[in-house]
């Protein structure tokens, strides 16, 4: 009692306990709930590897209790330019969509922009909390995973030669070697460097690597 007195007619003082097994609880299910759900963290089930043009890689995000999407989409913005829009769904405590890689889109491993965004709607546990939309630290895609994005060409960076500078004639051999930007692998056929002498080298399967080379063989008539 705050103060005065709860009696009965004979002025006896109300005991004040509540006996075991008679409390609200023991006879309702009543949940007070005020904390707003989180995102634990956002993460991926495909493999670690390297994805180019239309390779798909799941996107999943984990809550800290379930959570209903109602009205719009859980939008996950991507670093390498792509983006995730996932659908209406719940009570959950995951939510995946896939990612689509287009042209142009590049991550050297890929993780998700934080907070990430909806697109309309809601995104609610049951007693009608908004979830907060911040990525934890340390809980992002690249934190668990190696993915990495690349629709990149690869390019010839150099076509150079390890054979001194000279003269040549019939029958010698010179070293011609292309170099790339990045490793490549050449797979069901021969890289062919044609020559201005008017001969050539094929280059045999090889890679990943970042050179190849071959050796040209003069021939009688070619000269440069």
């Amino acid at each position: 009692l705050s103060a005065g007195s709860l009696v009965d007619a004979g002025n006896n003082a109300t005991d004040l306990a509540i006996p075991g097994g008679q409390n609200i609880a023991d006879t309702k299910a009543i949940v007070v709930d005020t904390t707003a759900p989180t995102i634990t963290d956002v993460t991926s089930s495909t493999g670690d590897s390297t994805y180019g043009v239309g390779d798909t890689i799941d996107v999943t995000v984990n809550f800290s209790e379930q959570v209903t999407l109602a009205g719009g989409t859980l939008d996950v913005a991507l670093d390498s330019g792509g983006s995730v829009s996932i659908t209406a769904f719940g009570p959950a405590t995951i939510a995946s969509g896939t990612y689509t890689v287009l042209v142009t889109e590049n991550s050297t491993d890929l993780t998700a922009t934080s907070p990430l965004t909806l697109s309309a709607g809601t995104l609610q546990d049951a007693a009608g909390n908004d979830t907060d939309l911040t990525i934890p630290g340390g809980q992002n895609i690249a934190d668990t995973k190696a993915i990495v994005v690349d629709t990149t060409a690869p390019t010839i960076s150099s076509v150079t030669s390890s054979t001194g500078d000279g003269t040549y004639g019939v029958g010698d051999t010179i070293n011609v070697t292309v170099n790339f930007d990045e490793p490549v692998t050449l797979a069901g056929g021969t890289l062919d460097v044609a020559l201005n002498s008017g001969g050539s080298v094929s280059i045999a399967a090889f890679g990943p690597a970042l050179s190849a080379s071959g050796t040209y063989t003069v021939l009688a008539t070619e000269n440069n």
